[in-house]
């Protein structure tokens, strides 16, 4: 014969297990072991939740410092230059069901101020999640480097509209789709050509754009973007939906910059550091 305590115990257990499985029932799911799994772009795990997703993942919600963001004033300002030492390598294309990524294994790095990053990953969003002096784009690809004591480095490139880019041939006959959500280069290709020639820009201090959102991050947005045609553009955008984190708030966050200042864009009325 079970005591009361006992009888109390039985009842709040089966309470609860009768809980979970109802809110199973009703479309709610536990967080996977793997957290990254658990975010999207829309519905119920999209952007608007990312922070209440994961405690890893609580810098969505509450950071301070957060990117994408729309950069409409910036501080000219003499900036460290960036040395860049791409090596040719191959690499994995990955679509994992919300953006295109591309595994580097060995792609050479960037040097800034005497710091060194190693290029990592390749991220493809679409629509663009920076905007520049309000303007958006269809494609923004972001190389993510990491240097000492894991710290981050983004280089950001807009891509546009224009005459076809020849040497980004190897991206376009790699995409992956359904059948294939994996393909690998079948030669080393060379990541200048995801950037243009003139890589002058936009630098500040942000975030990661996907879980975790961690901060701080070093932006580079490239003032002049790349140019593919629009059939390529057009592929892309109907393979896959859309991988685009909103806009954040600036913050009043400095943004400086080493492009020649234009009309369109308002002097950042604070001074800062960037790399």
């Amino acid at each position: 014969m079970k005591t009361p305590i006992q009888h109390i115990s039985l009842i709040g257990c089966l309470t609860v297990l009768t809980a979970a499985v109802s809110l199973l029932g009703c479309g709610a799911s536990l967080p996977s072991e793997n957290p990254d799994e658990d975010w999207r772009y829309d519905g119920a795990a999209g952007p608007a939740h990312w922070g209440r997703l994961h405690p890893q993942f609580h810098s969505c919600l509450s950071g301070e410092g957060q990117s994408p963001i729309s950069i409409d004033r910036a501080l000219p300002q003499a900036l460290p230059q960036i040395r860049f030492r791409y090596a040719a390598s191959k690499a994995k294309i990955k679509y994992d069901g919300r953006l295109v990524r591309l595994e580097v294994p060995d792609g050479g790095e960037v040097v800034v101020a005497r710091r060194h990053f190693a290029l990592r990953e390749v991220l493809l969003h679409s629509p663009s999640e920076h905007r520049l002096r309000g303007q958006s784009y269809p494609l923004e690809v972001q190389l993510v480097h990491e240097g000492p004591e894991r710290t981050l480095f983004v280089i950001s490139v807009f891509v546009d509209h224009g005459a076809e880019r020849p040497e980004l041939d190897w991206l376009w006959s790699n995409l992956p789709d359904a059948e294939r959500p994996q393909r690998e280069t079948t030669s080393a290709v060379n990541f200048d050509s995801l950037l243009p020639n003139e890589r002058r820009g936009y630098r500040y201090a942000g975030s990661l754009t996907t879980p975790p959102c961690d901060e701080p991050v070093s932006w580079l947005i490239v003032e002049q973007p790349i140019f593919v045609s629009p059939d390529r553009i057009d592929r892309f955008t109907e393979r896959y939906p859309p991988s685009q984190r909103p806009l954040q708030p600036a913050q009043n966050r400095p943004v400086l910059t080493d492009v020649a200042p234009r009309a369109s864009l308002t002097p950042s009325p604070r001074r800062g550091r960037a790399l």
